[in-house]
């Protein structure tokens, strides 16, 4: 396993499983209202930089959720189609931009 960094975040990365492991400390509530998602949907949102470099691999996207102890997981190539394709990308400031997924769109392990 390797560690990479991108910005203030560090990642797992192991290229044999094929997976890019990561931590946030919480999801983002009010994500389905601010990108116009039907209900008021919860969503994950992943740094598209790390997003970008787990699709260039062919790698998933492994993530943990403040204290939630369970795995979610996502091809990071489709994570990368979808949140383009629906334009769930979110400009958290001039530096840093994320791509959103509903949070029920990741398969929990």
């Amino acid at each position: 396993m390797t560690l990479k960094r991108f910005g203030s975040q560090t990642v797992n990365i192991d290229e044999l499983e094929g997976y890019l492991y990561t931590h946030l400390e919480e999801c983002w509530y009010k994500a389905g209202k601010t990108l116009g998602w039907k209900g008021n949907s919860t969503g994950i949102g992943i740094a598209k930089d790390i997003v970008d470099y787990a699709a260039s691999k062919w790698l998933n996207i492994a993530v943990t959720v403040g204290s939630n102890p369970h795995w979610f997981i996502f091809d990071a190539e489709e994570w990368k189609k979808i949140c383009e394709a629906n334009k769930w990308i979110y400009q958290v400031d001039h530096d840093k931009i994320i791509y959103v997924l509903p949070w029920s769109m990741l398969k929990k392990v």
